[in-house]
């Protein structure tokens, strides 16, 4: 009975902090999908690509803050525990959805328009800086032994939640409005709604308790040593970095920017492109427990050398094969595989990143290394993967950035693991 009890405890723990992740992806992913309406609405421009770029580039700024904000709030976290950072970045992070909700478009406000959706974006990056470190490192400090790659991977879980729901809304909105009123009004109701969600997430957050593994630490670093131990550990924060690299890119091209891909480059229906970005959500909420269960018992090591391997051989040529082609059918087969690729990588990744980290600076040399790669690798992949197409001519380009992603993560296992076992990476024994 009291194992049963503590199973349901754990669950709902689980539950309780992976509900800011939800918050988080929920508007990256509607930032994405919509960008076609919101760069016609905040960032006209006389051509279609530059206006599209322009969007992209906003919503890429917004990682650029990442960094800071795991600087600053991650050694708040750090230094005064997981339980109050996880309500801050939380706090800042709905403000940022407002003002994007709720701006009124560059045709009544002008260049203020842009702007203020530029500072939504800033606020939403610079508060999830630490929300993912925040609560990867949550959930590692609270996994029962042996099974804290399983616990981390709910992390990543919480977003694949978000974007099946972000796509079941935009589906929706497909079948009850017309094309002009979705352009005109329409494409705000799911930031509205995502507005209306943060008070039961506040609530959700507030009856968090704190790690014991925090509280039981009798040394809590002020903010000049943990700074000075980021400068310390400076290689570990690049090698985390190119760790991170291939989970970024990869996720941002099949989740945010595939309906993009779908509608602008492949010319399928809107409703093919939802479809597909449902089924990838669906994908990566089950196979991200699954690896991170079996990085448990083999090791990270094999699973991060395996699928990184196999996206350096595969990912181009997959893209190649769609867009040589494309129907709803292919790119439901290659998105597919590439959500397989991703989510089996990252299953064994976060919870490895956890692992390379100094445990005083746990949070904030995570997060650092993870805003990093999100700021120069992921964030701008819609923008990169864009360009990539426009001046190549090749539309299977976005492959090719996921290959060069790949092999930086293939070199970050190879040097982190390069004396140890597949279990424990060679950097935190120093």
């Amino acid at each position: 009975m009291a194992t049963t009890q503590s199973s349901q405890s754990k669950f709902g723990t689980v539950l309780r902090v992976t509900s800011g992740n939800f918050m988080e992806m929920f508007d990256f992913f509607l930032f994405g999908f919509y960008a076609t309406y919101i760069s016609k609405t905040f960032f006209p421009a006389g051509d279609e690509f530059a206006s599209l770029m322009l969007t992209f580039m906003t919503f890429g700024a917004g990682f650029l803050m990442r960094p800071l904000g795991a600087i600053i709030l991650g050694a708040y976290v750090d230094r005064v525990g997981r339980r109050k950072g996880l309500i801050t970045t939380l706090a800042l992070m709905a403000l940022g959805t407002m003002l994007i909700a709720f701006v009124p478009g560059y045709a009544t406000i002008g260049y203020a328009a842009p702007f203020l959706v530029l500072i939504g974006r800033l606020l939403q990056g610079f508060s999830a800086g630490v929300e993912l470190g925040g609560v990867s490192v949550y959930l590692s400090e609270m996994a029962t032994p042996g099974n804290k790659g399983f616990y981390v991977s709910w992390q990543s879980a919480s977003q694949q939640v978000a974007i099946i729901v972000a796509a079941a809304l935009g589906f929706g909105l497909q079948v009850w409005l017309q094309p002009a009123q979705i352009a005109d009004w329409g494409w705000r109701v799911p930031f509205f709604i995502g507005c209306l969600i943060v008070p039961v997430l506040f609530v959700i957050r507030r009856s968090l308790q704190e790690t014991e593994e925090f509280m039981a630490r009798k040394h809590k670093p002020p903010v000049r040593e943990i700074l000075r131990s980021m400068v310390d550990n400076w290689g570990l924060v690049i090698a985390g970095m190119m760790l991170v690299s291939m989970t970024t890119v990869s996720f941002y091209l099949i989740t945010v920017y595939t309906p993009t891909f779908g509608k602008s480059v492949l010319h399928l229906s809107t409703t093919d492109a939802l479809l597909v970005t449902f089924c990838i959500g669906i994908s990566n909420f089950i196979w991200l427990p699954v690896m991170g269960a079996l990085s448990d018992r083999i090791g990270r090591k094999p699973l991060l050398i395996l699928f990184t391997v196999l996206t350096i051989l595969t990912a181009y040529p997959a893209m190649s094969w769609l867009v040589a082609d494309p129907t709803f059918q292919k790119m439901l087969m290659v998105e597919l595989w590439l959500s397989f690729l991703y989510a089996s990588y990252n299953g064994a990744m976060v919870v490895a990143l956890t692992e390379i980290m100094p445990v005083e600076v746990r949070t904030v040399g995570f997060s650092l290394a993870y805003s990093l790669a999100t700021a120069i690798f992921g964030g701008f992949t819609p923008a990169i993967a864009t360009g990539l197409i426009e001046y190549t001519g090749d539309k299977g380009a976005p492959g090719m950035w996921m290959t060069a992603a790949a092999i930086c993560g293939l070199i970050a296992t190879l040097y982190l693991y390069r004396k140890s076992g597949n279990q424990t990476p060679v950097a935190v024994k120093a």
